[in-house]
């Protein structure tokens, strides 16, 4: 059955870049002077959930689509996940880098990568250049939780004269600003996994208008006010629903 995300997100192998679970992200070209990891040109990165890593989307990427990939391991890769999970990242890695503390939605976040390039045959996938073990520290402030640590792998093509250990830490917490910000409040919000519609240009038509939904959602949403939250506000005035779409977009309220 073919659904909303499923009109809007074709297989990996069309090379959009955007299938169910992936993001397509780039890194611009910097100068020398700006920071020691260099790139010559864009470059055009798919990141990918755990669920759909496997060594046939890892090749797609590279040798059909021509992009570099990023892939979250767990359990479903497991071969990969165990040596990975078995390496000492302490003792064996390249290279580290610590990411800025975070304060928001009533918990600390501070996440943290070490990275190893592999010597060859080592993991079993298509251009593995780089692995990496991402570790999320989280304290949460108001319910009395213990603070505790989640730990990510990941494998890439990028090797580490195109991607520094800060460079794969920001490409994982941009696939999951995607998956929050875009796939999940498709899913939660407007209910395109629980669509049935599914002949003719339905599927596409939905998706279109979800996507002008939410492009006018964040552009126009209050200080602080979530999707949820806006979604009502335009459902009690529909004026003010109105005027935003026929209206030039203001700048977010502050």
């Amino acid at each position: 059955m073919s659904n909303g995300k499923s009109a809007r997100q074709r297989k990996i192998g069309e090379c959009q870049g955007r299938s169910i679970g992936h993001s397509s992200q780039t890194i611009p070209e910097t100068g020398q002077n700006q920071r020691t990891s260099q790139f010559t040109r864009l470059r055009r990165i798919i990141t990918v959930d755990a669920l759909h890593t496997a060594r046939e989307t890892a090749r797609l990427i590279t040798e059909r689509c021509g992009a570099d990939y990023v892939l979250n391991v767990k359990g479903n890769a497991s071969e990969t996940f165990a040596l990975l999970d078995s390496i000492d990242w302490e003792r064996d890695r390249d290279r580290a880098h610590v990411g800025e503390s975070e304060k928001q939605h009533g918990r600390i976040e501070q996440r943290s990568i070490d990275v190893l390039a592999p010597l060859k045959g080592m993991v079993n996938f298509p251009g593995v250049r780089q692995i990496a073990r991402v570790t999320r520290y989280r304290e949460v402030l108001e319910d009395g939780k213990e603070p505790g640590n989640e730990t990510v792998y990941l494998i890439t093509s990028l090797d580490s004269a195109t991607a520094s250990a800060a460079d794969l830490l920001a490409l994982n917490r941009g696939h999951w600003e995607v998956e929050n910000n875009n796939h999940r409040q498709r899913d939660c919000n407007f209910g395109e996994d629980a669509c049935l519609t599914h002949t003719g240009n339905g599927p596409l038509n939905r998706a279109c208008l979800n996507t002008i939904a939410l492009a006018v959602i964040f552009a126009t949403r209050r200080k602080g006010a979530g999707v949820i939250e806006t979604m009502r506000r335009f459902a009690r005035d529909r004026d003010d629903a109105i005027r935003v779409v026929c209206e030039p977009t203001p700048a977010p309220e502050a």
